[in-house]
């Protein structure tokens, strides 16, 4: 997981792309400085408006051995895909609605958390987080602060 993730990054960094670390990999890099190690996948958002920035990072990856997944639900896409070695890099598209940023199947953000943020040191290299990452992992976790194994979030409205 950790070279899937440092390599989107390497590549999507290399585009201009902006991304966020989500969900369980959010939650690894926040509570433990490291991806957690049960966990099977990583989860990265990006702004809708940004989509057209993949197509500049694909041949990157693939030629790191990430295979690309397309995703969209009615045409429209909602989440990409890479994979190499059975661990998908999820990337999911929040488009802006009034002053949130909203996914099909994840929670809903204020826009601001895009905007706004932290960064995190992880391998050598800078990471934007949300602004308030425990606010972000308590309404998603509940108590986050302790590992539970094979835990996972349910998606909910964030403030």
């Amino acid at each position: 997981m950790r070279k899937n993730l440092l390599d989107i990054k390497d590549a999507f960094d290399h585009v201009g792309l902006d991304f966020w670390p989500i969900q369980g990999t959010l939650l690894g890099l926040y509570r433990d400085g490291d991806v957690i190690p049960y966990d099977n996948d990583v989860d990265v958002a990006i702004r809708k408006e940004d989509f057209h920035k993949i197509d500049n990072a694909i041949t990157e990856l693939q030629g790191k051995g990430l295979e690309y997944i397309y995703g969209s639900w009615a045409g429209t896409p909602k989440h990409v895909a890479f994979k190499r070695n059975e661990v998908t890099v999820d990337v999911f598209l929040f488009e802006l609605r009034d002053d949130r940023r909203a996914n099909r199947h994840i929670t809903q953000i204020a826009d601001s958390a895009f905007e706004i943020y932290n960064e995190l040191e992880y391998q050598g290299r800078q990471f934007r987080i949300f602004y308030n990452p425990e606010k972000w992992l308590s309404y998603f976790y509940g108590y986050w602060e302790k590992p539970v194994e094979g835990y996972h979030a349910f998606p909910q409205k964030i403030g």
